[in-house]
C-alpha cells in the first residue's frame, strides 16, 4: 500500500497499521453511495464501466479533458474521515488530487498522482491520503484534476473514506498545554490516567473531549512546573521533561504591528486563482522571477533561467489578480517590469539549438529550447533578444498602470535587478552596476508616481547580501569610492528626489533567504543538525551576538560595515534608513528559512513572524507559498485567524530563555487583550514558563506542532495566572483577557459558570474551569489611533 500523508504533519489520526480502530465509509462501490453524486466537467465519464475494474462488476472510467476533473461531491461533507482510499489505474497519468470545500469556497493543495504511487496502465495501484492535517473546514468535494494538456484517462475502483473508531481506546500521545491541563490525542480510558512530576502525584479534576483530531483533556489540581512528568495510561506511559523558564512583559507599547507583514508570494511566482484568503495571509505580492518580463498585453511571461527561457502565457492577468486580491480586502503589491524588455508572447523561446547549436540541457517539453550554454559550457551571448523579447519603456508601464481598474497599494520596480545577468541573461547578459540599478529604479518609479500617485513605490528589490553591499559587476563598488552598495543607493535616492522635489521611495525593498541554508540548498533538508540551525538562524533577524553560520561569518567582509560577520537584518537596515533615507519603511518581499513541510520550518517561520512585529518590520511576504496543510501555513494561521490572533501593539518581552531555544513575543489588542506568542524550539523538552507583567483573565489557548505537527488546534478556555507550558517542538498563542478590577471575585470555580468547556468531573476541585463571564477593556486598552490600517491593511506611501 502507498500511503501519503496530505502534509508531513499526521496529528496521530490514521495509521495503516491499525486496521482493527478503523470504520470504512463506501463512497463508491460498482456505484456511487447514498448522498454522493458526481459533479465532475470537461470530460467523458462512465460511472458503470465494466472493462477494466478492480473488484466487483464496475469502474469509473474518466477520460479527462486538458483541465476537466472527475469529480464528486458528498451532501454534508466528509470531515469525519482521517484517510482517503481508492484504487487506481492509468497510463502515467497528469492528474492531481484535490480536497475541496463547496460551502467555504476553499480547497487544498493539489497533489500530483505520480507523487502518490507508481501509477500505470493495466495494474491497479493503491492510494491512501490522511486527511488529518487537514484544516477544520466542511469538506465536500474530491476532484482527480488533469494537469493540463493532452488530459488523461484513467480508471477509478473502490473509493472509501477510513475514520478512527471514536470509542476505541487510543491514547498516542501526551503533552501539557497549559500549567493546570494535558492534552492526550485520541480517546482512551480516562479514569485508568494517572500523573505524577517528578514522582509526586498530581489528581485530575476533570476531563473534556474535543475532535479534529479527537483529543481528550485532563484538568489537573496543581500546577505542573520544572521535572519529570509521567502520564500512565492503559495505553501505556508518556514520559516528558518540564524545563523551565522567566519572562517578563511589559504593559507599555513601543510601537503598532503592521499587519502587511503576514503577506504571502502566490504560489510559483504566478499569479494564482485568487483564493490566497486560505492562507490567512494579509497582503499578497505578484512577483518573482516571472513577473520581471510580463507582458500585460499579451498577459506573457518568460521564466528565464528558470524554465529554459521559453515564454508562456499565465492563466490570469495581473488585471484579474488585484480584482482578486482587492474582492478577499488583501494588500496588493505588483511588480513592474524595469529591464527594458517583455515577453513578446506565449510561445516562443530564446536559445534555438536549431539556430545556436546543441546545449547541455533543454526543455523537456521542447527540444529546441535550450539552457543557452553550449555542449562545451560557453554561454551563448550573441542571441537577439527579439528572438522572444519585445521592447518596453517606462511610458509603456505607466500606461499599463494607468489602465488598470483596481489600481495596486504597493509598486516595486523590477524584480531582483542586481542578478538579472543570471536569471533573465537572455535580454540583460551583463550584471548590472550601481549606476544601472539607480538609473532603472528612479526612471520607473517616476513612471509609477505619475499615474498611481497614492501607491506606494519599493525598490531596489535585491536578492542577496552579497549585492546588498556590492555589484556583480567587476570593480563597481571601487568606481564608486568603495562604498557598498545600498548606502550609496540610498543617498543618490535621496539626492534625486532633492533634485526633483518629490520623494522616489517608500520601503525599502529586499530579499532575504539566510546564507547556507537556502543558497546551499539545505532549505528541503530536515536532518536534526539542519533543522536545529534553520531554528537558530532566525537570531540572523535581529541578534548582533549571532554570528552567521556561513560564509557570511567566516569569510573576509563582503561590506564595510559594522559587526559584518552578523547580519541582525532588522535592526542593521532600519539604522542605515534612518541615517541616509529616514521616510522609508523596510520590507521583505521574498523571504524564508525554507522546510516549509517540515514541523522545524513552520516553528522557524512563526519565530519569524514573531520577530517581525518586535522589531518593527513594515511589510514582509514569505516565499514560496507553503503548502496550505504545511506546518508553514499553521505559522500564518496561528497569528492572523479570528478573534485570538496576535495583537496590534508591540509589548517588550525580557528574560532569561536562550534564543536558540524559545522565542517569546507579546502585543496587546485594541480591546485590552494581550496576547503571548512562545516557539519552543527544543525538539524534546517542555517549556514551563513563569511570565511576569501581565494581567490574570480568562486565556484562548492555540497551538501546532509537538504531537499535533502541522495541525493547528484551539483548546478548551482556562484561566491565566502567570505561566503558561508550551509542549516540546511547537508554537503556542495565548490570548488573555484581563479580569475587571471590580470583578476579581468571579465564582470561575462555580457550575453557573457556562463559558467554558463542561468538564466531567472525577472528584475534587474544578478549579480548570472557566468562567468565561464578559471582561470590559482591561488596563492595555485606550491606546492611541494606529497610524497604519491593519488586517487589509492598505500601505500607502507616506506625504
Amino acid at each position: 500500500m502507498i500511503l501519503l500523508l496530505l502534509s508531513l504533519a499526521h496529528a496521530g489520526g490514521f495509521a495503516p497499521d491499525a486496521e482493527d480502530s478503523i470504520s470504512k465509509d463506501i463512497v463508491y462501490d460498482d456505484a456511487l453511495a447514498p448522498n454522493w453524486y458526481s459533479w465532475s466537467w470537461t470530460g467523458v465519464y462512465d460511472f458503470q464501466a465494466p472493462e477494466q475494474v478492480h473488484s466487483g462488476a464496475f469502474a469509473i472510467y474518466a477520460s479527462i479533458d486538458p483541465y476537466g476533473a472527475l469529480s464528486i461531491y458528498r451532501e454534508g461533507g466528509y470531515s469525519h474521515a482521517s484517510a482517503l482510499r481508492f484504487w487506481v489505474e492509468g497510463d502515467d497519468p497528469q492528474v492531481n488530487i484535490r480536497l475541496e470545500s463547496v460551502t467555504e469556497g476553499v480547497h487544498a493543495d493539489e497533489i500530483p498522482l505520480s507523487e502518490l504511487g507508481d501509477v500505470r496502465g493495466g495494474e491497479w495501484t493503491e492510494i491512501t491520503i490522511s486527511l488529518d492535517a487537514l484544516p477544520p473546514h466542511t469538506w465536500e468535494r474530491i476532484d482527480w484534476v488533469s494537469a493540463g494538456s493532452p488530459g488523461a484517462i484513467i480508471h477509478v475502483d473502490d473509493i472509501s473514506l477510513l475514520a478512527l473508531d471514536p470509542t476505541a481506546d487510543a491514547f498516542r500521545s501526551a503533552e501539557p498545554v497549559a500549567p493546570d491541563r494535558l492534552m492526550l490525542l485520541g480517546q482512551g480510558d480516562a479514569d485508568a490516567v494517572s500523573v505524577t512530576l517528578d514522582g509526586a502525584p498530581i489528581a485530575i479534576t476533570g476531563v473534556v473531549v474535543e475532535g479534529a483530531p479527537t483529543r481528550t483533556y485532563l484538568a489537573l489540581a496543581d500546577a505542573l512546573g520544572p521535572g519529570e512528568l509521567v502520564v500512565d495510561t492503559a495505553d501505556g506511559a508518556f514520559t516528558r521533561t518540564l524545563g523551565g523558564g522567566q519572562a517578563s512583559v511589559s504593559a507599555t507599547p513601543t510601537h503598532a504591528i503592521p499587519g502587511a507583514i503576514y503577506g504571502m508570494n502566490l504560489p510559483d511566482g504566478y499569479p494564482g486563482d485568487g483564493s490566497m484568503t486560505r492562507y490567512s495571509a494579509s497582503a499578497a505580492r505578484w512577483g518573482g522571477n516571472a513577473t520581471a518580463l510580463y507582458n500585460p498585453l499579451a498577459r506573457a511571461t518568460n521564466l528565464g533561467a528558470d524554465w529554459y527561457f521559453v515564454n508562456e502565457v499565465l492563466q490570469e492577468s495581473a488585471d484579474d489578480w488585484l480584482v482578486s486580491v482587492e474582492g478577499f480586502g488583501l494588500t496588493s503589491l505588483v511588480t513592474v517590469p524595469s529591464l527594458d524588455w517583455v515577453a513578446r508572447d506565449g510561445g516562443s523561446w530564446h536559445y534555438s539549438v536549431e539556430r545556436y547549436g546543441e546545449q547541455q540541457e533543454t526543455a523537456p517539453d521542447n527540444r529546441d529550447a535550450g539552457s543557452g550554454v553550449l555542449m562545451d559550457g560557453t554561454l551563448i551571448s550573441w542571441n537577439d533578444p527579439e528572438d522572444a523579447a519585445q521592447p518596453w519603456t517606462p511610458a509603456d508601464a505607466a500606461a499599463w498602470l494607468a489602465a488598470l481598474p483596481n489600481p495596486p497599494d504597493v509598486v516595486a520596480i523590477g524584480n531582483e535587478t542586481d542578478i538579472a545577468h543570471l536569471t533573465h541573461r537572455a535580454v540583460h547578459p551583463e550584471p548590472a552596476t550601481y549606476d544601472e540599478q539607480l538609473e532603472r529604479f528612479l526612471t520607473y518609479a517616476e513612471a509609477a508616481r505619475g499615474v498611481l500617485p497614492d501607491a506606494a513605490v519599493t525598490g531596489p528589490v535585491s536578492c542577496c547580501w552579497k549585492t546588498w553591499w556590492d555589484s556583480e559587476a567587476e570593480g563597481d563598488r571601487d568606481a564608486h569610492g568603495g562604498e557598498d552598495f545600498l548606502p550609496w543607493f540610498l543617498d543618490a535616492v535621496a539626492a534625486a528626489d532633492a533634485e526633483r522635489g518629490e520623494s522616489s521611495l517608500d520601503l525599502l525593498d529586499l530579499h532575504y533567504y539566510p546564507e547556507g541554508l537556502i543558497a546551499d540548498g539545505l532549505d528541503a533538508i530536515t536532518d536534526d543538525e539542519t533543522n536545529a540551525w534553520r531554528l537558530r538562524a532566525t537570531r540572523s533577524l535581529w541578534d548582533p551576538d549571532y554570528i552567521d553560520e556561513s560564509w557570511i561569518g567566516t569569510a573576509a567582509p563582503v561590506n564595510s560595515q559594522p559587526d559584518p560577520h552578523a547580519v541582525q537584518v532588522i535592526p542593521r537596515m532600519k539604522a542605515l534608513l534612518a541615517e541616509r533615507y529616514p521616510d522609508a519603511g523596510l520590507a521583505l518581499t521574498e523571504w524564508s528559512f525554507g522546510a516549509h513541510d517540515h514541523l522545524s520550518g513552520g516553528l522557524a517561520a512563526a519565530d519569524a513572524l514573531g520577530i517581525f512585529g518586535r522589531e518593527g518590520l513594515d511589510m514582509a511576504m514569505i516565499w514560496p507559498t507553503p503548502p496550505l496543510t504545511s506546518p508553514t501555513s499553521s505559522a500564518f494561521q496561528l497569528l492572523r485567524d479570528g478573534e485570538q490572533g496576535f495583537g496590534r501593539w508591540s509589548l517588550p518581552v525580557t528574560g532569561d530563555l536562550d534564543p536558540d531555544l524559545a522565542g517569546v513575543y507579546a502585543a496587546s489588542h485594541d480591546d485590552g487583550r494581550v496576547a503571548v506568542l512562545v516557539v519552543n524550539k527544543a525538539p524534546d523538552a517542555d517549556l514551563s514558563l513563569d511570565l511576569d507583567g501581565l494581567p490574570s483573565g480568562r486565556v484562548a489557548l492555540r497551538h501546532f506542532g509537538g504531537a499535533l505537527e502541522a495541525r493547528l488546534v484551539q483548546h478548551p478556555e482556562g484561566r491565566f495566572e502567570g505561566a503558561l507550558t508550551v509542549p516540546a517542538y511547537s508554537a503556542l498563542l495565548a490570548v488573555i483577557q484581563p479580569d475587571e478590577a471590580d470583578d476579581s471575585d468571579l465564582p470561575w470555580d462555580t457550575a453557573e459558570d457556562t463559558g467554558g468547556p463542561e468538564w466531567r468531573e472525577t472528584g475534587g476541585s474544578t478549579g480548570a474551569r472557566c468562567g468565561c463571564a464578559s471582561a470590559a477593556p482591561g488596563p492595555l486598552s485606550g491606546l492611541p489611533a494606529l497610524t497604519l490600517m491593519f488586517g487589509a491593511l492598505m500601505y500607502r506611501r507616506r506625504r
